[in-house]
């Protein structure tokens, strides 16, 4: 069986020229805005191995318009667009995180194949803490989505740095209450594990409330959150955390992280409940950018 993850390949081929633009503008112009958020992100050490890509292997080609998703004139802050597909409906799901005026929110958006926008923008949570990096997974079991958060308040307060998340139906309106998903919050990835009918979120917990390192959860279907937070690695300075995968054909997880200290890209193969099957492996002796694992 293959591994899924949790990037749906027609949206990237289509969308992702475009979200590098609206990723520089966001930065070039908004910068002092990103300046709200708290510190505490975790040391993210750089290296003279980071490899750049060639040019020819960034490029894309867009088969139609640029789609505005939202159109608000006021939002001053835009992090991550994460999309999930919905393969009963044949739409996608985008969720982004947003900052308007003091208040900060996670917005989702259903988006047809050919790119028509369907519906309204739909809050999922927003007020005057920090919510930011969504990151959404569809269950076609339930036809509901999961769409996750990281909360931000203040350093050493409870719930900083920490994943939240709620159940989402099909029209992209919240189903469910909010519900704390993990202390670690930080470059998260979700999927849907289509064998054991369960979300898996990924992430890395830095000042989070536990032991540094990379975190597995199960999440039952209906958004309830199983067990507690699996430890996939808390030595070598996990930094980022990669993405993990499902294996469609066994339910088993391949999870991904940098090594700040072997520099190297790692991984370690879990079991549907997300217990491991093996020890860390190495993946790639090269050390990966500081920013993408």
């Amino acid at each position: 069986g293959e591994f899924a993850t949790a990037n749906p390949p027609g949206l990237a081929r289509a969308f992702s020229n475009a979200s590098a633009q609206l990723n520089l503008a966001s930065q070039a112009s908004n910068g002092p805005q990103r300046q709200k958020l708290k510190p505490g992100f975790g040391e993210i050490q750089s290296s003279r191995r980071d490899t750049q890509r060639p040019l020819g292997q960034q490029c894309v080609t867009l088969r139609d318009p640029i789609v505005t998703v939202s159109e608000s004139s006021d939002i001053a802050f835009v992090d991550t667009a994460p999309a999930a597909f919905n393969s009963q409906s044949d739409e996608f799901l985008i969720s982004w995180d947003q900052l308007i005026g003091a208040n900060w929110a996670v917005y989702d958006q259903r988006v047809a194949i050919d790119g028509t926008l369907l519906g309204d923008n739909n809050p999922v949570i927003e007020g005057t803490d920090i919510f930011i990096e969504p990151a959404v997974a569809y269950n076609a079991d339930t036809d509901h989505y999961f769409i996750t958060w990281r909360f931000q308040n203040n350093p050493g307060m409870q719930g900083f740095n920490n994943a939240f998340g709620r159940l989402v139906d099909t029209s992209g309106i919240p189903a469910g209450d909010v519900v704390h998903v993990s202390n670690a919050g930080l470059e998260q990835t979700l999927v849907f594990n289509s064998v054991t009918g369960e979300f898996g979120h990924h992430a890395r917990d830095f000042d989070g409330g536990g032991i540094p390192g990379i975190y597995f959860r199960r999440i039952a279907g209906d958004g309830t959150p199983l067990a507690s937070p699996t430890p996939i690695t808390t030595a070598g300075a996990a930094a980022p955390a990669g993405e993990i995968g499902v294996n469609t054909t066994t339910g088993d997880y391949l999870a991904t992280w940098r090594d700040q200290v072997d520099e190297d890209l790692k991984g370690r193969l879990l079991d549907g409940n997300g217990m491991p099957l093996t020890g860390p492996f190495v993946i790639s002796d090269v050390f990966p950018g500081s920013t993408v694992a």
